[in-house]
């Protein structure tokens, strides 16, 4: 009934009547009645499960309490390559070899539920699952998900990242790369030798904040006038779109060109490009030349320098006055 009461129904049909009689049970014929309606169910529910399971692509099986196969789905029989579940179950064709069923077994005596990647032979390949494994008071059940194209992956990915890691490595110029969360997750030998940073703090992942209030109690950066805003500038690096450059004089005379790279995924990639060699020898070139244009303004005897397509490149005051030339034409071409 829909109160949930079990009733016997009794029908009777006679050439001019159909009579119906409805009995209420006793107690034991209503617990009789209402397990095989609950058994009913949990039959239907069982049929709908099995039916779930042998859809899925991903081996699974169903063990007794003994350790024996009693069910397996059909990605399970083309695994074993049987010619179908029930034979895989029959001639007890094993998925997993036998030392990866006793790391399962060891377990189930610790805790319910294993999960771990294991790897088996498919089609004469060895591939990896990641397998789920649970024990139950009468059996256990478990399925195994292919993952050997996102281990390959995984194992590609990883060689590039240490690839790049040792490319980076090599650089004069230091790198340093933080993540979304704005910790160091990599930085090259040429970063730890500019900054002349511990080892220990490096490898830590500290966050970008601390590593700038690192260098500012070091001393390693100038003092900045408002400290809190000039280094809330630059770590707006990470909400940011594109590049940002940035010049820092550092206190013992370093100039170093600071570029912030924002990265697609969050995080941001710093590039800091020591220049202080560089600008020195501009410095000194410059100084050269203005010598040099001085000392051969000086001269008493003209002096006229032509460039390899023969156009004139330099020449003094002596020059134009011995060959009385108007400046427009010694002007360098």
């Amino acid at each position: 009934t829909q109160a949930g009461v079990p009733l016997e129904v009794q029908g009777r049909k006679s050439a001019a009547h159909v009579l119906v009689r409805f009995v209420s049970l006793s107690e034991t014929l209503r617990s009789q009645a209402r397990l095989k309606i609950e058994n009913q169910r949990l039959s239907a529910d069982y049929e709908t499960m099995l039916g779930l399971l042998d859809a899925l692509k991903m081996p699974t099986w169903l063990r007794s309490a003994d350790g024996r196969l009693k069910w397996v789905n059909r990605a399970y029989a083309e695994a074993v390559e049987a010619q179908n579940a029930e034979a895989a179950v029959r001639e007890a064709k094993e998925f997993l070899g036998g030392q990866a069923r006793e790391q399962i077994a060891e377990q189930h005596k610790a805790r319910p539920v294993f999960e771990q990647t294991l790897s088996t032979v498919i089609e004469g390949d060895r591939r990896m699952f990641s397998v789920t494994d649970f024990a139950g008071t009468d059996g256990s059940a478990g399925l195994a998900c292919d993952t050997s194209a996102t281990e390959t992956i995984r194992g590609e990915y990883e060689r590039t990242v240490r690839s790049h890691a040792d490319t980076l490595d090599q650089l004069n110029t230091a790198v340093a790369i933080f993540d979304a969360n704005e910790k160091l997750r990599f930085f090259n030998q040429a970063f730890q030798k500019l900054w002349n940073l511990d080892s220990g703090f490096l490898h830590s992942a500290p966050d970008n904040a601390l590593l700038l209030d690192r260098l500012r109690s070091e001393g390693k950066i100038a003092e900045q006038p408002e400290w809190r805003r000039w280094k809330e500038g630059l770590l707006g690096a990470y909400r940011a779109v594109e590049s940002q450059e940035h010049w820092w004089h550092l206190p013992d005379g370093k100039t170093i060109r600071v570029v912030a790279n924002p990265q697609p995924k969050g995080g941001v990639t710093w590039v800091f490009e020591n220049l202080t060699e560089k600008m020195d020898l501009e410095s000194r070139y410059q100084t050269a030349v203005r010598v040099q244009g001085e000392t051969l303004d000086n001269l008493a005897e003209g002096v006229a320098v032509f460039g390899p397509d023969g156009r004139l490149r330099l020449s003094n005051p002596a020059f134009v006055a011995l060959w009385g030339l108007n400046q427009d034409v010694v002007k360098p071409n």
